[in-house]
């Protein structure tokens, strides 16, 4: 059975056996891996060849056979038929790496989903139009709000950029495979606007106020090892209502 891609939701087929060798292999061997988009399995076989455990999520069940198959063949995959968005990711336990190929328009979400997540590295094949706006670094005014959750978050590095006929059917401009490794907590108390960025995301799904968030952050970073500063800090806030 063929498949047709499905170019409204991002779907371009990575077909170079390089690349994908390329992509199982930027990531360290006998992890545990959770690819994003499976698809019919081209990387997930690779991943499950060189990996302790891989977690392959797809949500289109016209690869159901492909991906079911591996998992017969492969006892240390596990294939989820789900959008990755709407997982519990508490339920995917012990995972140190991510990788996958991500349309535009799920980018955002997905790194927010994943800011709190404790993971080691994540390897992702991205379009053109996120590597630009990477480009415009964390302290730059005209930054967006996506280059911004990404920057504030991560360290990132392209590591290979990928031209058009690497794909079926061909995307419109090159694509990326970028890096991402979270900051350590040490950047972030070494960098005041790393450090109100991270709380300001932090705090962005909770209705907090921004001047309230500002307020505790400034107490975080002053006094990272006066527990009771904080404490204070919230009394009073809780006064001011």
């Amino acid at each position: 059975m063929e498949i047709v891609p499905k170019t409204n939701i991002g779907q371009h087929f990575l077909i170079s056996s390089q690349i994908l060798n390329f992509l199982s292999n930027s990531l360290s061997k006998y992890s545990q891996v959770v690819e994003i988009g499976a698809g019919d399995g081209r990387l997930t076989e690779l991943l499950a060849k060189r990996n302790k455990k891989v977690i392959a999520i797809e949500i289109d069940k016209e690869f159901f056979p492909y991906l079911k198959r591996l998992e017969q063949k492969y006892r240390n995959l596990h294939v989820i038929f789900s959008y990755f968005l709407s997982l519990n990711l508490s339920d995917l336990r012990d995972v140190s790496y991510l990788v996958g190929s991500l349309p535009y328009h799920i980018i955002e979400p997905l790194f927010k989903k994943i800011i709190r997540w404790p993971i080691k590295k994540a390897v992702f094949v991205v379009g053109a139009r996120l590597k630009t706006e990477l480009q415009t670094g964390v302290n730059n005014q005209n930054i967006g709000k996506l280059s911004l959750l990404i920057n504030t978050f991560y360290n990132w590095k392209i590591l290979k950029e990928l031209p058009m006929e690497n794909f079926t059917p061909q995307p419109p401009t090159p694509a990326f495979i970028v890096q991402f490794e979270p900051r350590s907590k040490k950047e972030f108390l070494n960098n005041q606007r790393l450090f109100f960025s991270r709380e300001l995301f932090y705090s962005g799904s909770k209705g907090v106020k921004v001047k309230n968030v500002l307020k505790e952050s400034l107490i975080k970073y002053s006094s990272p090892k006066s527990p009771n500063a904080l404490k204070t800090l919230t009394q009073n806030l809780a006064k001011e209502k």
